[in-house]
């Protein structure tokens, strides 16, 4: 495909994080995702599915790019939204994480989570 820097899937599956991964696959979806405060939803009796705890942004500028992430500067935020959120990295149940398909990038970002979260082995 024309224009995208040799980002996109030639096999147009993405595999984020696994050995097959060979880029990105552009979609269109849509998702909605209602927000209250665990007050609110505790005071109106909703079937409460997560709560979050607590978050993080960074840009260090360091980066290479979209597929290059840079990991130190991924460690720190991982560790920046556990010291907002309080917890340990073994409470942690869920990672959002970016997976760009990639073979360079999804390594960078996986070791970031391992360092991370899984300092005694994964989980």
């Amino acid at each position: 495909m024309q224009g995208t820097a040799g980002l996109v899937s030639p096999t147009g599956r993405c595999h984020s994080f696994g050995a097959g991964a060979d880029g990105f696959v552009r979609a269109d979806g849509c998702g909605g995702l209602v927000l209250k405060t665990l007050a609110q939803a505790q005071r109106d009796g909703d079937k409460i599915h997560a709560v979050i705890r607590g978050s993080a942004i960074n840009q260090d500028g360091a980066s290479n790019g979209l597929t290059a992430p840079n990991g130190p500067a991924q460690e720190a935020a991982i560790r920046a939204a556990l010291a907002d959120a309080g917890v340990r990295p073994e409470q942690v149940g869920q990672v959002e994480a970016h997976g760009s398909g990639t073979p360079l990038g999804d390594p960078i970002e996986f070791a970031a989570l391992a360092a991370t979260l899984w300092s005694n082995g994964p989980v």
